[in-house]
């Protein structure tokens, strides 16, 4: 016989990393708008980094995409605890990344002040 896992607890995992993987696309796209405002009335320059996530902010919404994927093409026993994962992965990187390029431009700004 087939061993069965318990395909609702693997559902709530499967959401919850989905979901946590799309904490920092929300954030992103929530505050790029106001940052970029916020760069262009204080004439900053900005990085690299702070270009890529301003211009390319929309691109974060692949990963949440990319973590459903990696759900459906993982083995069933594996499937809840491989997304929870990704999705934890996914927000401990991209949530600080994020926000160290929306304040690097604020830091530059106050070093070359001060």
């Amino acid at each position: 016989m087939e061993s069965r896992t318990n395909p609702s607890g693997s559902l709530i995992l499967i959401a919850l990393g989905v979901g946590l993987s799309a904490i920092p696309a929300l954030a992103c796209s929530l505050v790029s708008a106001s940052f970029r405002d916020t760069f262009a009335s204080f004439g900053a320059e900005i990085s690299g980094l702070t270009y890529v996530v301003l211009n390319y902010h929309m691109m974060l919404w692949l990963i949440p995409l990319a973590v459903a994927c990696a759900a459906k093409i993982s083995k069933p026993h594996l499937r809840g605890r491989r997304t929870l994962a990704l999705g934890l992965v996914s927000l401990m990187v991209l949530l600080p990344v994020c926000a160290v390029a929306m304040y690097l431009p604020i830091y530059k700004l106050g070093a070359a002040v001060g």
